[in-house]
């Protein structure tokens, strides 16, 4: 499949599936055909870009990304995100360890902008996290992270209850 194939492949995919997730995950050699099998309308060699397909609000997307993608216009403008929860008393410091290994680690991801932990000056235990994405695509990766993965775990314990999320459009 040629490169420009790949890309009409692509924006058909994604005006097909409507808010779906389309992003190119991987390329792959096809290696040739084997002796015997059924002939092909297309060379034996290429190299050709795989997809990985998301359906939004379907069951492969984690529920708070198909939330958050829903909010948007599309997946191509930049946006934030405003996260606020309370911190269990006694659990603060774990907290803090927690977020500085997930805001480090954030911040060297592609397509982030900005990504930083607040307190609430008012109370010590209310923390806001303050993040901004090129586009969903550069989300949709950090969701993949690891360090994202043994955040949200980690955060499980340690605070009260469900965060609230504002999703927040550039001017």
């Amino acid at each position: 499949m040629e490169f420009k194939e790949l890309q009409e492949f692509r924006r058909s995919l994604s005006k097909a599936l409507g808010n779906s997730y389309v992003r190119p995950s991987i390329s792959l050699f096809i290696l040739p055909i084997p002796p015997g099998a059924p002939p092909s309308n297309s060379s034996n060699s290429s190299i050709c870009d795989c997809y990985s397909v998301r359906y939004g609000g379907g069951e492969d997307m984690n529920p708070l990304l198909s939330q958050i993608r829903g909010q948007l216009p599309n997946e191509t403008v930049p946006f934030g995100l405003l996260f606020r929860a309370k911190i269990i008393e006694g659990k603060r410091v774990a907290f803090i360890d927690a977020a500085r290994v997930a805001q480090e680690a954030t911040q060297k991801e592609p397509g982030n902008i900005f990504y930083r932990f607040f307190w609430d000056a008012q109370d010590p235990l209310q923390y806001v996290l303050l993040e901004a994405w090129q586009d969903f695509g550069a989300l949709a990766s950090h969701f993949e992270s690891s360090h994202f993965s043994r955040f949200g775990e980690e955060v499980q314990s340690l605070r009260e209850g469900s965060p609230t999320i504002e999703v927040l459009l550039d001017l």
